[in-house]
């Protein structure tokens, strides 16, 4: 297990396919399931940095609820 941090779109899909293998075969307290937290935490702080700050940053929409 060799992780690193996410620092590009890219290396952000890597990681969210690593966890989708990960998900339904990791076992708590293996490698496997280390990685899969590291994983997690790496990819929560990575949305939160950008995803987050990338809505924030847009305009916000307005939609009347009558008009639909």
């Amino acid at each position: 297990m060799t992780l690193k941090s996410i620092k590009s779109k890219n290396d952000f899909e890597n990681a969210i396919k690593r966890f989708d293998e990960l998900f339904n075969s990791a076992e708590p307290n293996t490698p496997e399931g280390d990685e899969f937290v590291l994983l997690s935490e790496l990819i929560e702080d990575y949305e939160l940095i950008n995803v987050v700050l990338e809505r924030k940053n847009q305009e916000e929409i307005s939609v009347d609820l009558a008009d639909l």
